[in-house]
Parts: structure tokens; sequence; C-alpha cells
């Protein structure tokens, strides 16, 4: 099969993390199929694409489809043309992108039910999948079995408003925020609620913890990437990580795991058989006794803790590597291609 990944430059290149540049070019480099890579700043004419004889094009975005006008002439070459963008979560800008209504169908890195349940009813002729999670390079994501100096790890984004959407995921949300807190939720709310709780509460008893807080900061602005943050990850006995108002698994959380640190955080819905027992599990409908009592009690036995850890590290190499992740997306590819 022939493929074309027509990736977006700077998640998929040109920001500081570069968890999905390594995927996309290990998956050029070892998927069973011909995958030929082109970034969205590099204008490939018709005849370029005529000649690679494509049956599935795939734009790897952020969220809506951008920094792509020369690349109409895909949806001229009769091949199918997908749509993988990662924060698909902003459904309204997605359902309403020009591009993505052109596609054929939809691909998101992570199972996420409750998500693609809303693209599924919006788009019922669409071709609507996911491949299994979000890939790690476990050469960069690794136990470097360095000595833990923290015992709570807080990175990434954490302070991030946005509009409750007419969707699958803020529906659900919305209904479990009124019940818990009896009243009604803000037409504009946290996106992730337990990472901003969880940091607000641990900074309130911050002379309990070794406390390690890294200013928040997004992929394209990280204050520290890539194999540093894995071994920062790796001194931490707990790292937090959650899957927001979305309820997806964010690559935190694979990051996490895969650097032998335990996450501390909530579950995303499709991952109970990987995070079940294998997190420190906290919600935002716990109080701070509960959620502080859960985080002493998972610190005083260091012993099962890293035991804990260990369990969730070795599956997370083996099952989310990218070699895993270029078998996974050359099934999801294959299945995708019989589907008319």
């Amino acid at each position: 099969m022939n493929i074309i990944l027509i990736a977006e430059k700077l998640h998929y290149r040109d920001w500081i993390g570069k968890t999905y540049r390594d995927l996309v070019v290990y998956y050029s480099n070892n998927s069973k199929n011909k995958i030929s890579v082109v970034y969205t700043d590099q204008p490939y004419n018709k005849a370029w694409f005529i000649a690679q004889r494509p049956d599935i094009i795939v734009f790897l975005a952020t969220a809506t489809i951008n920094g792509t006008n020369f690349y109409n002439h895909v949806f001229e070459l009769g091949c199918k043309v997908f749509a993988s963008s990662l924060d698909l979560f902003n459904f309204d800008l997605c359902i309403n992108c020009p591009w993505i209504k052109r596609c054929d169908g939809i691909l998101h890195f992570g199972h996420a039910t409750k998500l693609l349940s809303s693209y599924k009813e919006h788009f019922p002729k669409k071709i609507i999948n996911s491949f299994k999670g979000r890939f790690i390079n476990s050469n960069i994501f690794k136990n470097y079995n360095l000595d833990k100096k923290y015992d709570i790890l807080i990175y990434g984004t954490r302070t991030f408003l946005n509009d409750i959407e007419n969707y699958c995921p803020d529906k659900d949300y919305k209904e479990k925020w009124e019940k818990h807190n009896k009243k009604q939720l803000p037409s504009e709310y946290k996106f992730y609620p337990v990472r901003e709780k969880i940091e607000k509460l641990l900074i309130k008893h911050q002379d309990k913890y070794k406390l390690r807080i890294v200013r928040s900061a997004c992929i394209y602005d990280a204050v520290i990437a890539n194999d540093n943050l894995s071994k920062l990850i790796n001194q931490s006995w707990l790292t937090l990580s959650s899957s927001s108002r979305a309820d997806i698994p964010m690559a935190k959380y694979f990051e996490i795991g895969g650097s032998y640190s335990g996450i501390l955080g909530n579950i995303p819905s499709d991952y109970n058989d990987l995070f079940k027992n294998n997190i420190i599990e906290v919600t935002e409908w716990m109080t701070d006794e509960e959620i502080l009592s859960t985080i002493d009690k998972a610190l005083e036995d260091k012993q099962k803790l890293q035991e804990m850890i260990n369990r969730l590290g070795d599956r997370i190499h083996k099952e989310y590597n990218l070699d895993a992740g270029v078998k996974d997306m050359d099934n999801v590819f294959n299945e995708v291609m019989k589907l008319k």
C-alpha cells in the first residue's frame, strides 16, 4: 500500500517536543507499506502525488488542517483522504474545517469513545477510527535508573480555559460537574481541571512534599523536553497527568509511565485495562483530604510504589513503543482501506 503523510510542520517537525516527529520518521522508515512524508511548507505538485500512486493520504494536523492550500489537488486523485488531528477536542472548530469536511474519514491517536462518537454522529458517512494510543520513543522515554529526588513532579499545560461545547465529552462532564457542585457550569471552563486542582492543592501543602513544578508550557514552548524531560520524570516518584474534559489519553500518560515514574491523576475511560491499579488514581470529584490521603499512602510504601511503576513502565515499553506504533498504524490503515 502506498501512503502519503502530509504532516503539519510545527507539531510534527519543528516544535521543541519531538514525540510526534519521532513517530512519523520511525513509521516512514519501518512500515510494511511505502510511506512518503511531506510537510506543510513543502509545495509538492499534483504530478508528484500522481507519481506516488497513493492509496491513502493522511493530513497529520494539530486541530484544523492549515497551511495546505497548495494541496487542494489531493482530493482529485481518487484515493482515500483522512484527517488525523491531535486536538479533535476542539469540536466546533474541527467540524467546521473545510478540509476536514472534504476528507473521507478521521483518525485519532488514542481510543476515545466519547469524543469519536460525536464525530460519528456529525459525520455519519465518514470512516471514523483510532490508533491504540500515543506512542513513545523508548530510547528517549525510558528508565535512566536515576535516584528519586522529588515526591511529585508537575509539568505541561495546566491553566487553559475553553468553551463548553455541545459534544459528548463536555455534555458528560457538565452533567457530572453540576451534580457534584450543585450549580450551573460556566460556559467557559478549565480544560485540565484535575491538573489545576491538584497543583493548587499541592502548593498549599508544599512544606509536606518535595515538589518540582515546571512552568506551565506546551510542546511548542516547553521548558524541558525529550530526554531531559524523561530524566526529570525518572527522578520523581509521582508525576501529574490527566485526561482533560475530553477524556482522552494524552501523551503524558505514556511519557510518564515510559520514564518509570508513577502517574498521579485520573484514568481515561477507554484505558482502564492499562491504568487501573497501575497509577495513583485521583479525581476531580475527590475532596482535598481524600486526594492528600491517597498521595500520602502511595508515598509511604516506596517498595509497593516502585513495583507499580515498574509494572506499568514495562507494559508501556512493550505495547506503546515505536515498533508497536508501526504495527498498529499498519493494521488501522489496512482496516480503513477495506471500508467503503
